[in-house]
């Protein structure tokens, strides 16, 4: 059976979703770097308290020290962030760039937030994502002046946890920094077969559907436990046999289908990798509970595809794995066989065979 959703519902659904900049060289103490940035930036009367609270202070400290790379040349400390807050006369905003806080003003409007919880400012223009991404131009302009042109978007207090308040930033910037100047730009730091558009997301989450077991497997061992990850293979495997075997595909949002495999492989890419970019470098660096982070992968989730990857990631990276390797491997692969799914599998077979 087909299962088929408009492509319009795939771009709305990609809203959903909860350029890259050059890097810069942070001096051996981060915490120092965003203070002296501080010193040089000038925060306006109304914002101060916002900008010096304890948990924003923490936010910018545990963000700074994030330097080690995720991806090819880029690490979650390269992430361009703006943090937003009501003031009595505007809106405060703060641009946090390459570890340090580069610019600070208030601003007359705030920032379009997709359902109040990010936005992106990317730029480029007339992609699908025109709809989405329109911004005020005087943010554009703020942004531009202080020497950056794309940026994630995200208030400053939200009803989300610390670690979320943390963790969902580095994740959209990723996409911002990485994907998307990848599909619009001249990067070559993406795969170039891997693009949202190439299998309906909404479909996609279907079939996932009694796959919680096999991901439970490779949680219970992702210290690079092989029974753990040969239980996880073989029960995956098992599911998408069974797919093939009944019919189920996902669409394509300009037409055609997918396997399930094939689905599976292009958003596990798309948001799987970007949850490695944010919550496995949080868990690299000791600033995720081990409760929080089985949590967070065993959650019965709406969008299915983002724990696998991650899940992946996790487990080579323990395994001992040469993880950056593995990294710039699959930046340079043309073919959506050549996936994350791929690269796990030879890694299974190298580290437990």
């Amino acid at each position: 059976m087909t299962r088929h959703l408009p492509g319009l519902l795939a771009l709305l659904a990609l809203l959903a979703l909860a350029a890259c900049p050059d890097p810069t060289d942070d001096d051996d103490d981060d915490t120092a770097d965003d203070d002296d940035a501080a010193d040089t930036v000038e925060i306006p009367d109304e914002c101060s308290a916002t900008f010096e609270s304890e948990a924003f202070t923490v936010r910018r400290e545990q963000l700074s020290s994030l330097d080690a790379p995720s991806w090819v040349d880029y690490a979650p400390a390269d992430s361009a962030i703006v943090w937003t807050s009501e003031a009595s006369t505007g809106h405060c905003a703060f641009l946090w760039h390459g570890g340090q806080l580069r610019a600070a003003t208030v601003l007359s409007e705030p920032p379009s937030l997709f359902f109040g919880a990010y936005g992106w400012l990317i730029p480029y223009e007339g992609t699908f994502l025109d709809f989405a991404v329109s911004q005020p131009d005087e943010l554009r302009d703020w942004v531009l002046e202080a020497g950056s042109d794309r940026a994630t978007l995200f208030p400053v207090e939200s009803s989300y946890s610390a670690l979320d308040q943390l963790r969902l930033p580095i994740h959209e910037a990723f996409h911002v920094d990485i994907q998307i100047d990848a599909w619009f730009g001249s990067s070559e730091t993406w795969m170039s077969w891997s693009s949202p558009l190439l299998a309906d997301d909404l479909a996609t989450r279907l079939c996932y559907e009694g796959g919680s077991a096999e991901l439970a497997a490779l949680v219970a061992g992702l210290d690079g436990d092989c029974p753990a990850a040969a239980s996880y293979l073989e029960l995956r495997d098992a599911r998408r046999v069974s797919q093939a075997e009944s019919g189920v595909t996902v669409t394509i949002p300009d037409g055609g289908s997918r396997s399930c495999t094939e689905a599976e492989r292009i958003w596990e890419s798309f948001e799987g990798l970007a949850d490695w970019a944010s919550l496995g470098m949080l868990d690299r660096a000791g600033l995720v509970e081990p409760s929080e982070l089985s949590s967070y992968l065993l959650a019965v989730a709406e969008r299915p595809y983002y724990r696998p990857a991650l899940a992946k990631m996790i487990w080579m990276d323990r395994a001992g794995s040469d993880v950056e390797g593995l990294v710039e491997s699959m930046v340079e692969e043309d073919s959506l066989e050549r996936s994350i799914d791929w690269y796990f599998a030879q890694e299974v077979a190298a580290h437990c065979d």
